[in-house]
């Protein structure tokens, strides 16, 4: 039936370990910032690691079950790129950014920490995607930085072709 189809959600995605260096608990303290401005998009993280019973608890408890996701590593990761419109990488470091890369050859813009090498090897900040600058408050920064692409559409359309032409010219 027509009406029973789900309205297609806007995809914030992010895969990596569940472990601390990868600091999801930011992005998913960003989210709940921007999530009551943004009720058409969702977090999808994509990962296993020892934190997932803690992260779970953590969006359990801010209301954001039917909102942010936490699944396992999947066989068929392009079909996540594929849906995703925005790729968060909210890691404290990387030594180099695998899954940055192979989001960018999707040509989804890229939002990561300025101060996070690995990451700030491959996002050049206003061109292909947005590094988010060292701050006091990194949740806040990302959040921002959220939504700077969440509120743009051709912004975002803009940066994901750069990320694409220069993960190929790599």
């Amino acid at each position: 039936k027509e009406n029973d189809k789900k309205p297609r959600r806007n995809i914030i995605l992010s895969v990596g370990r569940l472990e601390e260096e990868k600091d999801h608990l930011t992005l998913i303290n960003s989210f709940e910032i921007i999530s009551k401005l943004y009720k058409d998009w969702d977090l999808h993280i994509i990962g296993e690691g020892k934190l997932k019973n803690k992260l779970n608890n953590k969006i359990n408890s801010l209301g954001l079950i039917d909102r942010i996701s936490i699944k396992g590593f999947t066989r068929d990761i392009g079909s996540k790129y594929r849906e995703a419109k925005i790729f968060a990488i909210p890691s404290k470091y990387e030594a180099f950014g695998l899954v940055t890369a192979e989001a960018m050859s999707f040509g989804i813009p890229c939002i990561g920490f300025a101060d996070c090498p690995g990451t700030n090897e491959l996002i050049t900040n206003g061109e292909n995607g947005l590094l988010v600058k060292k701050s006091k408050n990194r949740t806040l920064s990302l959040a921002e930085a959220l939504e700077r692409l969440i509120s743009d559409e051709q912004y975002r359309i803009c940066l994901g072709r750069a990320a694409r032409e220069k993960i190929n010219k790599i």
